[in-house]
């Protein structure tokens, strides 16, 4: 009995014997694993610094790009005022130039009439002056054919 009990006794040292072995395996297996996990979350959290560095740069030049936008629509809206001004004036200014060609126009009719009755005028004062010659001066034939 007293070896029965050696042996079981050898049989339940080699269980433990194993069962820390196999519990030193699984310690060096959770280890490694805290191990990756460590490398994994500093990774991440690199990760995720540089994210934020990028985030905040995105930021900054999402809101530059923002009030470049604004100041853009504040000088389109300036140009498209500057612009609806000046078609304003074009148009007052055309429509005052078709009223000053139309005066010209009218103008130059009326002096053309006037030089054209000047003409006929003075060529009825020139034929009354022949006339008024050679009925005045007996030297009239010669006058009226020396000037015609």
């Amino acid at each position: 009995h007293a070896v029965a009990t050696a042996e079981a006794s050898q049989e339940k040292q080699k269980m433990l014997y194993d069962t820390i072995e196999d519990m030193e395996h699984v310690i060096k297996d959770l280890k490694s694993k805290v191990l990756k996990a460590e490398s994994h979350a500093d990774s991440a959290e690199d990760k995720c610094i540089i994210l934020s560095e990028s985030n905040a740069d995105l930021n900054e030049e999402v809101n530059f790009l923002r009030s470049k936008l604004e100041c853009l629509e504040r000088s389109l809206h300036q140009a498209e005022e500057a612009k609806m001004t000046t078609a304003k004036d074009i148009g007052k200014r055309t429509k005052f130039f078709k009223s000053l060609v139309t005066q010209l126009a009218l103008e130059r009719e009326r002096l053309n009439k006037k030089l054209s009755s000047l003409a006929s005028e003075n060529k009825m004062l020139v034929v009354k002056l022949k006339q008024a010659y050679k009925d005045s001066s007996p030297f009239s034939a010669n006058f009226s054919s020396d000037h015609e």
